[in-house]
């Protein structure tokens, strides 16, 4: 197999390989932006007022409410986490995917160069005779 073809080949594998960004990439004018698209953010609770009225199960129930709410921001940073990785993972991948194509269509070019001047060559050998 010819080096051209075997870096074609790895090119088009590594291209059906690379998974697809969750998240939302954009860069503009020098600075990138990411935006999570499967973590849900916990709306944040508001602050329990002092109230020395408050019931017994009024208070175990803001309790109850503080512990869902801190599990839940603990599940959307663990996701948020996760999403990044693969992302950070998936842009790493499609980069280098792309450089490699590159690579090769730049191979590809310097090679027809290369032959082409070979076949001058060769002419301008024959000329000589």
């Amino acid at each position: 197999m010819r080096p051209i073809t075997t870096v074609l080949a790895f090119v088009f594998l590594v291209f059906l390989a690379t998974p697809v960004l969750a998240g939302n990439l954009t860069y503009s004018d020098g600075k990138g932006s990411w935006t999570p698209t499967s973590c849900q953010k916990p709306q944040p609770l508001a602050a329990v007022k002092h109230d020395p009225e408050a019931s017994a199960e009024f208070l175990n129930a803001r309790f109850m409410e503080h512990r869902k709410y801190v599990n839940d921001a603990q599940d959307y940073m663990n996701c948020l986490s996760k999403e990044a990785q693969q992302d950070s993972a998936s842009a790493s991948q499609m980069i280098v995917g792309i450089a490699e194509s590159e690579i090769g269509k730049t191979h590809a070019e310097a090679t027809k160069v290369a032959e082409q001047m070979e076949k001058l060559r060769q002419m301008l050998i024959a000329k000589g005779k």
